[in-house]
């Protein structure tokens, strides 16, 4: 993407992203400038409409994996390519900690079982 080619009062340039198709940003675009301003105004939070939504209780690392799976689901409905493809990139790389997580968690467990049994086994 082209940074925005708007140059400040100090001679330095803008670096925002333009807008598709457009020289400049969203704030520095001449069709931009009303809706700039009040967007300014609302600090960032004109459109955003939070959406109530029901998470599971996380107890273990399997747990994240199903609440990631269910993630991924949302965000083919974001429609921006670039914004789709970073959350699949973070929730990639969070599965990929939780898998690892996960399968540590496992062969503690049965680490764990193997100790327990060599212990009776001794009787101490």
């Amino acid at each position: 993407m082209k940074r925005c080619g708007y140059v400040k009062k100090d001679t330095s340039k803008c670096l925002a992203y333009c807008l598709k198709g457009k020289k400049s940003c969203f704030w520095h675009s001449k069709g931009s400038k009303v809706k700039s301003k009040a967007a300014a105004v609302k600090g960032g939070k004109g459109k955003i409409k939070l959406k109530i939504i029901n998470l599971p209780r996380v107890e273990s690392s399997k747990d994240i994996i199903k609440l990631l799976n269910r993630a991924l689901g949302e965000i083919e409905k974001v429609p921006d390519a670039e914004s789709r493809a970073t959350l699949v990139l973070r929730a990639v790389n969070s599965a990929t900690k939780a898998l690892t997580t996960s399968d540590l968690e496992d062969r503690l467990t049965e680490l764990e079982g193997k100790i327990i049994k060599m212990n009776r086994g001794l009787k101490i």
